[in-house]
Parts: structure tokens; C-alpha cells; sequence
């Protein structure tokens, strides 16, 4: 069998053997990988015998006489046609991964000075293709609704570098000293 460049293979040639032959197929030993169809079977001495056209465990292919007849019902005149997605279907751009490109921590708010006065929470943050901030959601209250809202104010100010939309879960933690 002769490898296929259009599906993928270099094109070299694979030892095989024919391990049946009947009138409209010729049984070939082996697996062969499903990117092997429509590869030529070849004779020890170059002829083309045949065609690949099943893989798996067993392994077929149409005789080169059967398919000498289906030929002979083309036109002289055809043209060769690719299938139009292979033409227009332009090549897939990798999506560039989410970062963060602006991103400050969320300031103490101003009227609260207690010594010792912590909490934590998390927030999940969405961003558009832009990179900007779409929602902020409280995932778990730092405990105090001056953190949450000091939290929320700041993290809307965040941006991601353009990507697709995404999300993110933070953790802020707000603690005097």
C-alpha cells in the first residue's frame, strides 16, 4: 500500500500481504489506519491492483479491474473538485489563554480602623472577549458588607487581556493591624 500526502501520510510505501482474493475485493492482512483509504495497492513490480477502500481488522480493497469499469463511466472531460469546506474553511487561529492585565487589590474602607478587624471572602469575576468585567458575584461574604462592597468596586476595575469570554474565582482579604 502506498501511503496517501493528501490524507496525511508521507507517502511511503507499506509491506502487506493479500490474503484472499475474490472477484469485486481483495482481502488484505492487517489493520490500517482509516486515513489509509483510497491508497493504491500495489504488485511486487509497481502495478496498481487495487484500491484501499476498508480498514480495521480486516482490512479491504476493491480489485483495480472493478474499478477500471467505474472508471471508464467518467467523462473524459471532468474536472477534479475538492469539497468546498476543504477550500473555504480558512485554518482554526489558536484562542489566546485568559490573563490578567490589570488587576489592583481592593483597598480598606475608609470609616473602619478597629484593630484586628479581618474577613475574607471569595468573588467570581466574568469577563467579556474584551477583557473587561461583566459581573462580580459574591461566592462567599467576607462577613462584613463594607468589605463586600469595597471588594466588588475594585475587582469591577479589573481586565483581562482579549480572549474569550471567561471567569474566575478570587479570594480578597481585608485585615488591620
Amino acid at each position: 500500500m502506498i501511503g496517501s500526502a493528501l490524507a496525511g501520510n508521507d507517502g511511503s510505501a507499506r509491506q502487506t500481504k493479500i490474503t484472499a482474493q475474490q472477484a469485486d475485493r481483495l482481502e488484505i492482512a492487517g489493520a490500517t489506519s482509516a486515513s489509509s483509504i483510497g491508497s493504491p495497492v500495489v504488485n511486487e513490480i509497481g502495478e496498481v491492483v487495487g484500491v484501499l477502500t476498508a480498514t480495521g481488522q480486516q482490512t479491504t480493497a476493491r480489485p483495480a479491474t472493478v474499478l477500471e469499469s467505474l472508471l471508464s463511466r467518467v467523462a473524459t472531460d471532468t474536472q477534479a473538485r475538492w469539497p468546498a469546506t476543504a477550500e473555504t474553511s480558512p485554518t482554526p487561529k489558536p484562542t489566546p489563554k485568559p490573563r490578567l492585565v490589570y488587576a489592583p487589590a481592593p483597598a480598606f474602607p475608609p470609616g473602619i480602623s478597629q484593630p484586628g478587624l479581618s474577613g475574607t471572602g471569595r468573588f467570581r469575576l466574568a469577563f467579556d472577549t474584551n477583557g473587561n468585567v461583566t459581573n462580580v458575584q459574591v461566592v462567599k461574604s467576607t462577613g462584613n458588607p463594607y468589605f463586600d462592597q469595597a471588594a466588588i468596586k475594585t475587582l469591577r476595575q479589573w481586565r483581562s487581556a482579549p480572549s474569550q469570554g471567561w471567569a474566575v474565582t478570587v479570594p480578597v482579604t481585608f485585615q488591620t493591624r
